[in-house]
């Protein structure tokens, strides 16, 4: 299909404690009407848990063999898991969809490449309110966490075919919820270059 048919693919990206999924779940949820815009659910080689996303499990050897049989568009490996795409959400896309996936940044050359038009949806939240949200989890030391937060780096992603856009998370979720939305609905006609 020509690029000028094409949807777009935007990757969803942000530091932990950022709120990602609980953002995306809201305006899911809102937008569940809207069949041209679908959030991506990924193939995970971890088990299936109710507090963490909506995910596929698959067994390491038989995401192995999925991605022999060239079932995932986009793949990756980030903390010791496997994560992908499947194919059906690439199909989406060059229909003329607009589709929303949760990703890790080492992989967002990779989409760039991959698709016509790609933008970077950065969810992002204050180091102070992420401290107090993964200090919660009880998974790590606030000096653990501190020393994550210093490290980090900012987005950049050579010849990407689209824009980054950031939305703070900091505050009211619905405050978030709105913002997200407002750019969804707006971000394949801005692609297209038309009018929102």
């Amino acid at each position: 299909m020509s690029a000028d048919r094409q949807g777009l693919f935007i990757a969803v990206v942000g530091p932990s404690g950022a709120g990602k999924d609980t953002l995306m779940r809201a305006v899911a949820a809102r937008l569940q009407d809207r069949p041209d815009i679908r959030f991506a659910q990924r193939v995970i080689t971890r088990d299936a848990d109710p507090d963490n996303e909506d995910h596929e499990v698959l067994s390491r050897s038989a995401f192995a063999d999925a991605r022999h049989e060239g079932e995932f568009c986009l793949d990756w490996e980030a903390h010791g898991l496997c994560y992908s795409l499947r194919r059906e959400a690439a199909e989406h896309v060059e229909r003329g969809g607009v589709l929303v996936a949760n990703l890790s940044r080492a992989v967002l050359v990779e989409a760039a490449s991959r698709f016509a038009r790609v933008d970077v949806l950065e969810i992002t939240a204050s180091p102070d309110i992420r401290i107090q949200r993964l200090l919660s989890r009880g998974r790590e030391t606030v000096e653990d966490i501190r020393s994550r937060i210093a490290r980090e780096m900012p987005i950049s992603v050579p010849n990407l075919p689209g824009r980054i856009v950031t939305i703070d998370n900091s505050g009211r979720l619905d405050d978030a919820v709105g913002a997200l939305e407002t750019y969804l609905t707006g971000a394949l006609a801005r692609s297209q270059g038309c009018e929102a």
